[in-house]
């Protein structure tokens, strides 16, 4: 309970002594937005796995949120010829609490590109319908799970990052899956920042600086590097750190 002191001098009321431990600290904001290509190369196993993933990983993030004291709002978008929302759209991040998820959201798409400039302006739009009233976002996080080349221009792509650079500071992770990806484009969309990779099993860590670029050549090892990739990259509030905590991606 709060106590109220009087001044010495008039007998007034003065200041009130107030226990901190009890004051709730503040929570701070998080945008993530997955962002998965979903061209005919991605058809099969790939979509199938993250069928399966989205859950798992909802309840990570959750667990996560509640953990770092972050009201995380989770947004999923599939590319091809052309973006689609299947959950949030470019105004509206559901609360990762209220989350759930339709396995038939992802389906295998036997005729289209890949084109990545489109998603990436998508996340452009987030940035511009956020920003009425001259309110922006701190920090946006875009994940690109993509397994090939873009078939967008290098111009095309070039346009389309610098035009979200110019809006606000985004965190743009690339999760290039298989042996057929072009790392000189994910390297090209994927911001700069550090990567901990830390051994639940010894707490041994190591870092390394660069592009944030997760290379997944095991598909099998997808499930595992999608939850360390996401739940990874909210917890830290001020630099683009990732932190990956799992036995099986220790390198």
């Amino acid at each position: 309970m709060a106590e109220i002191r009087k001044d010495l001098i008039t007998g007034r009321p003065g200041y009130e002594m107030v226990e901190f431990s009890r004051i709730p600290k503040k929570r701070r904001t998080q945008h993530l937005i997955l962002s998965w290509d979903n061209s005919p190369s991605m058809n099969g196993k790939k979509n199938e796995i993250l069928r399966k993933t989205v859950p798992e990983l909802f309840d990570g993030l959750k667990a996560t949120s509640d953990e770092y004291g972050l009201d995380l709002f989770i947004r999923l978008k599939k590319f091809s010829t052309d973006t689609e929302w299947i959950i949030g759209n470019e105004t509206y991040g559901v609360p990762i609490k209220d989350a759930s998820w339709d396995p038939s959201l992802i389906r295998d798409n036997y005729k289209g590109l890949t084109n990545i400039d489109r998603s990436i302006i998508e996340t452009a739009k987030c940035i511009e319908a956020r920003s009425i009233g001259g309110f922006k976002p701190k920090k946006l996080i875009d994940i690109h799970i993509t397994d090939g080349q873009p078939t967008c221009s290098d111009e095309e792509l070039d346009n389309a990052i610098q035009s979200l650079d110019n809006m606000t500071r985004t965190t743009r992770i690339v999760i290039a899956v298989g042996d057929n990806y072009d790392i000189e484009h994910a390297s090209r969309i994927a911001t700069e920042g550090t990567i901990r990779r830390v051994n639940p099993e010894t707490g041994e860590v190591k870092t390394e600086t660069g592009k944030l670029v997760f290379e997944c050549k095991d598909i099998n090892q997808l499930p595992a590097v999608i939850n360390s990739v996401s739940t990874g990259s909210i917890t830290n509030s001020s630099e683009d750190v990732i932190t990956i905590n799992d036995t099986d991606l220790w390198m």
